[in-house]
Parts: structure tokens; C-alpha cells; sequence
């Protein structure tokens, strides 16, 4: 009767709502047909489900809530009624809103690190996708989905209609802490086996962008051991729907290891989280993200943000541009202005089993005199270590976690300086520095590389995934240009142009080119906004790409040539 109080409530879009008066209504309403509200419980919270399906599920796949835990929350609001409908012989959803259902599972699947695990976006940390493609997705499962479930290591499950009968026949054998073989899959049982995945069935290994959900997914592979960056870009999600300040942040996860991650998502479940409004407002803020920070701005005050119901407030939205997908080089790109009037742009660039590039363009209209700082901040995850712990100005930076590591690459177009610490906001927090045997460790990582340019400004980062044990050496970046910005001036020749000796695995030549001055080099000239070509383990092109340029050369060779093009490769 508590629930029939919400019958013919006004609607809204929050999940709360969704539970209340969609979901709990419509499962008391059907299973207990008797009561003389039964009727008007179910019609409250059909009406509710489909009101909220087609409000906070986009047509991309993606969901309202900019977080990715609690969009896999939401999932079991929409997938345990439909199952509930279908043992019912309810019609719920339409075969079109099926569908839909199915690609938002993907999503899931897509928003997942190779070893099983969400990447950590918004509240939360990151969880398991067993349940989902064990029970609750099996209603929608394709053979696709079961492909990915598997490949993920997750076993799907089946679909088993039971009456109150059969269960008690089953039942009547079962013995107390053993467990039941109803409704489950082996993923949640003793003999868990999971089968291969079926190649065929498996989606290429390819960037995904969710325009509307608000993020971008790299992957190059469905092993445990694949290259996965996951990045943030906050579109039409849900205000407040806890969602974070994080734009264009990202998580980085290869060689089965999440090294670059966000383990401050581990404050929502914390009692400190709601004992400390400056922890709250931690946790919502970039400084605690992956993102390039502008002129020390973290855009709110710690305690502002930190308000009960604030729910991280009205993040930026953000613009995306060009999207190649499925080659040796994938490139997306994106922008916000949360540090308006400039613009921050980025092209993050994937060369596949050799890591991932950033280039960010920062710039507005008119004269800009002033110098402006920018810091990238790296959120190493609990466990992982840094060599060295104290960089110097422009070294490289090693992040590793047995068996995984990285560099981070600073480019080498205008003067850096590292700052690094250990996050002691974070120290003693539950799922961050714990060792295979549960005990705590010290807090987590953080590493920040500032440039201070005055004026437009264009420059490189590297994350190379390649590992330590196939380079020759610790790989470096060599400017391509003459002459480096100082510290606090202008890039007077308002280019970025790197080569990265990687050993065995070549040479990587980036350049980018956004103010009107090209570069030309005998290893590299163009005019455009973004080349990237790999020189193989001999020195021969292996592979190129051009993004709004009209002209490429790769070691005195003419590669392109002609009309201003978007995309060559």
C-alpha cells in the first residue's frame, strides 16, 4: 500500500523514481495479481519503466547517468522487470526498445576492461559485469553479446521458466551452503567454466565513441592482455545524475593491469564521504581526474562541491569532431570550454600494440598575451609504482605493476616541469594499495606535467604500452621543430613534431600543425593539423595517417599530396 501512494505521481527522470515508482510497483503489481491495487500498480509502473526508457536510454547505447557504475546499476531496473514480464506473459517493451536494450548491454560490455571490470567514470569504483551477463542480460542475450560475455571472462547465462512446483521438485534435494543450480550461470557456481568466445560472433576490436552517452573506447584486442583506454567526454547526460567534473579524462589498462585509473572513486562508498564535504568535493573535482588542468583553475571550490545533493552539478558539455575507427591508427577528436574564453582540443591518437598519443590544442579568439599553465594529471592506481618518484624537468615516466607498465612521454615542443605525490586523501581507503593478501599499502600515485606557454599553444603527450622489455631503451621525445618554447613564452614556431625511437618496433613520428606553420624535416614535413606515420623495426613506413592537411613526407618521401584533405591514411 506504501507503493500505491505513488499511482499517478507527476514524472521525472531521476533514478530514484525510476525505482519507486516504476520499478517496485510494477514487480509487486504483477506477482501478487490478488490484491485489488494489483492492477493500478503494474499500469504505475509499466508507465514509469517506459517513461524513463525512453527519456534516459539513448539511441547510441548509452545511458543518462554519466557514471558507468551506476548506468550498470540502472540496467537491473529495466532487464529483471522485463524478465519478470516475459515469465508473466506481460508485454513491457516494444521488439525496437528490445533492441535498444540489447546495444545498451554492449555499451556495458564496450565500457569494460579486458580483465572483466567497468573503467571508473563518475560515482563509484568500478564494478563487475558477472551478474550482468550472467542473469540479467540473458533476456536480450545474441549470440554477439555471449561472445563478448565470454571473451570479457564472463560466462552468460540461460533462460530457465520455473513454476513454484518444479522449484520445490528441484529444491527438494538442495542442501544448506551448497549452491543452487536455478537461475544461475557457472560463472556464479563452483564448476564456473568459461568456453572460448566465438571468433565470428566477436566485434572487431575498434574504437567506439557514444555521442550521446558520452564516451570514447579504445581497444586492441579481446585478451586479458589488450591495450584499453576509456575517456570522458560529459554530452547529454542527466545534470546531477553523478556524473564528475571530468573532462577528457581517461583510464588507462594494459597487459591485464589497470595502471592509470581514478581511485578516488572509492570516497562514495566511504564513511568519509559523507563526514567530509571537502573529500565529497575531492572526488567531483578534476584535480582528483585524469584531466589537463588550466592555470592551477579546478573550476569549484572543494566545499562547494561538496553539498549533498550537488551530485557533481553541471559539468561542461563537450564537442566532438573527426572519429577513424578500425585501422593501425585510430584518431578521435574532441574539446570543451570549461576555461572559456579558450578552447581546450585534443586528438587522442591509438597506433595499435604501441600505445596512445594526446595532442591538445589550447587557444581562443583574439590576442592572448598572458602565459597560461597547463597541467596534465596522471592518477596512478592503487599498487602501482613511478620511476623515477621524483622526475626530472622533460624525463620519462615509468608506471608498473607487475606484469604491466607504461611510459608517460612528455613532448619535448616547450619546457616541462613533474610534480609528483601520494595521494594521502586516498590513504587507507578501502580498494585502493591493497596487496593480493588484503593488506593496505601506501596511497596511490599522483604525477602532474606543467607547461607554462604564453599565447596559442599546441603539444604532445605519449603513453607507450609497449613493454619494457621490447625497447632498447627508455624511450624519449625528439623535437622535430628548431627551436622549443621557453618557459613561460610563446611557441614562435606553433608546432608540435616528435620521433619516439621504439626498438624493435620502430620509429613513431607525430606532428601537428593547427597555426597556419608547417614543419619540414627530413624525417617528417607537413602541413597538417595532426600526421602520424610508424616507421617500422628497419626504418620503412609501416603505416600513416593525415588529418586536415594537404601535404605529407616521411623521410624525403612524398606520402600525400593534393587538396586539403580531413582524412588520409
Amino acid at each position: 500500500m506504501q507503493f500505491y501512494r505513488f499511482v499517478g505521481d507527476e514524472m521525472r527522470r531521476d533514478n530514484h523514481h525510476l525505482v519507486d515508482h516504476g520499478h517496485a510497483p510494477f514487480v509487486l503489481g504483477t506477482m501478487f495479481p490478488e490484491f485489488s491495487v494489483s492492477k493500478a500498480m503494474a499500469e504505475q509502473g509499466r508507465k514509469t519503466i517506459l517513461h524513463h526508457f525512453g527519456h534516459n536510454v539513448f539511441k547510441d547505447g548509452g545511458y543518462a547517468e554519466h557514471s558507468t557504475k551506476y548506468q550498470y546499476h540502472i540496467t537491473y531496473h529495466y532487464l529483471n522487470p522485463h524478465a519478470l514480464a516475459m515469465a508473466n506473459g506481460v508485454d513491457l517493451f516494444s521488439s525496437a526498445q528490445l533492441a535498444l536494450l540489447a546495444k545498451w548491454v554492449e555499451f556495458n560490455a564496450n565500457a569494460c576492461k579486458p580483465d572483466g571490470v567497468l573503467a571508473d567514470f563518475g560515482d563509484e569504483f568500478g564494478g563487475s559485469l558477472a551478474y550482468l551477463f550472467g542473469s540479467l542480460a540473458v533476456p536480450v542475450m545474441t549470440p554477439r553479446l555471449a561472445a563478448i560475455s565470454r571473451a570479457l571472462g564472463h560466462e552468460p547465462g540461460s533462460l530457465n521458466y520455473e513454476t513454484p512446483a518444479s522449484l520445490a521438485k528441484r529444491f527438494k534435494d538442495w542442501k544448506p551452503s551448497t549452491p543452487p543450480r536455478i537461475g544461475l550461470s557457472p560463472f556464479f557456481t563452483k564448476d564456473r567454466t568459461v568456453g572460448k568466445p566465438a571468433a565470428a560472433a566477436l566485434p572487431k576490436p575498434e574504437a567506439v565513441r557514444y555521442p550521446n552517452g558520452g564516451y570514447t573506447f579504445f581497444r586492441n584486442g579481446w585478451s586479458r592482455q589488450a591495450d584499453y583506454l576509456a575517456v570522458a567526454h560529459y554530452t547529454d547526460c542527466m545534470p546531477h545524475g553523478h556524473t564528475h567534473w571530468d573532462m577528457m579524462s581517461f583510464v588507462l589498462h594494459t597487459q591485464g593491469v589497470t595502471l592509470i585509473g581514478d581511485p578516488a572513486t572509492w570516497i562514495y562508498s566511504d564513511k568519509r564521504n559523507f563526514e567530509s564535504t571537502e573529500m565529497r568535493g575531492y572526488a567531483y573535482s578534476p584535480e582528483s581526474h585524469n584531466c589537463l588542468i588550466m592555470n592551477d583553475d579546478t573550476l569549484k571550490p572543494l566545499k562547494a562541491l561538496g553539498h549533498g545533493c550537488c551530485w557533481g552539478g553541471y559539468p561542461p558539455k563537450h564537442g566532438l569532431g573527426l572519429l577513424q575507427a578500425g585501422g593501425p591508427i585510430e584518431v578521435a577528436e574532441l574539446w570543451h570550454d570549461a576555461y572559456a574564453p579558450t578552447r581546450h582540443r585534443r586528438f587522442v591518437v591509438h597506433v595499435r600494440g604501441i600505445g596512445f598519443v594526446f595532442v591538445d590544442l589550447l587557444a581562443r579568439a583574439g590576442l592572448d598575451l598572458r602565459p597560461h599553465q597547463y597541467s596534465q594529471l596522471y592518477h596512478f592506481e592503487g599498487g602501482v609504482e613511478m620511476t623515477p618518484s621524483q622526475p626530472k624537468a622533460g624525463q620519462t615516466v615509468r608506471a608498473w605493476k607487475e606484469p604491466a607498465s607504461c611510459f608517460v612521454v612528455p613532448g619535448a615542443e616547450a619546457e616541462t616541469q613533474w610534480k609528483a605525490w601520494r595521494d594521502e586523501r586516498l590513504a587507507d581507503l578501502y580498494g585502493v594499495s591493497r596487496s593480493p593478501e588484503g593488506k593496505r599499502g601506501p596511497a596511490p600515485w599522483v604525477a602532474e606535467l606543467t607547461r607554462r606557454i604564453q599565447g596559442p599553444s599546441v603539444f604532445t603527450n605519449f603513453l607507450i604500452t609497449s613493454p619494457a622489455k621490447d625497447l632498447a631503451k627508455v624511450p624519449s621525445a625528439r623535437y622535430l621543430g628548431s627551436t622549443p618554447a621557453k618557459w613561460q613564452f610563446q611557441q614562435h614556431e606553433g608546432l608540435s613534431a616528435h620521433a619516439l625511437s621504439l626498438g624493435a618496433h620502430g620509429t613513431l613520428l607525430v606532428a601537428s600543425c593547427p597555426y597556419g606553420r608547417s614543419l619540414d624535416h627530413a624525417e617528417l614535413a607537413t602541413d597538417a593539423e595532426l600526421a602520424v606515420a610508424l616507421l617500422d623495426g628497419r626504418g620503412k613506413l609501416s603505416t600513416w595517417c593525415l588529418v586536415r592537411g594537404s601535404r605529407l613526407s616521411v623521410l624525403g618521401k612524398g606520402v600525400y599530396r593534393g587538396k586539403k584533405a580531413e582524412w588520409r591514411a
